[in-house]
């Protein structure tokens, strides 16, 4: 299996529950666990409200694309529209960078910050975890 889904909506706090939606939905494809699903939901969440700030104008969406495979996922979260100003991720949600880090470090596999035609990208991998299918 290998699917790409990509989800945008106005950067503003009120409908980080549609990026929240779309990891459950992301995460019953590759059989997650109802707690690796909260995990992602959760961290989901903390990378979109890193970009988030007020400053941002009315013509400003994030977009969540999230790469599902066989062994889990890998999702990366942009600004579009945010007229090319550098933004520097996660940070926005009003924690301190460190407690960010480290909430995503508890709940996700991988996580970290890359460019992509020159707009920063926070992104994160959540691996499944490997059950024995015998007894």
């Amino acid at each position: 299996m290998s699917d790409h889904i990509e989800l945008s909506f106005p950067a503003r706090p009120e409908f980080l529950s549609m990026a929240r939606h779309l990891m459950g939905v992301a995460a019953a494809r590759v059989d997650f666990t109802l707690d690796e699903t909260e995990d992602l939901r959760l961290a989901v969440e903390e990378l979109c409200l890193g970009l988030l700030d007020e400053s941002l104008g009315p013509n400003v969406a994030v977009s969540v694309g999230v790469d599902l495979d066989t062994d889990g996922l890998t999702v990366r979260v942009r600004l579009v529209g945010s007229n090319g100003s550098p933004r520097q991720t996660p940070g926005g949600s009003g924690l301190p960078p460190s407690l960010s880090e480290r909430i995503l470090d508890a709940l996700v596999d991988e996580h970290g910050e890359s460019r992509e035609d020159d707009e920063p990208v926070a992104w994160l991998r959540k691996s499944r975890e490997h059950r024995n299918s015998g007894p």
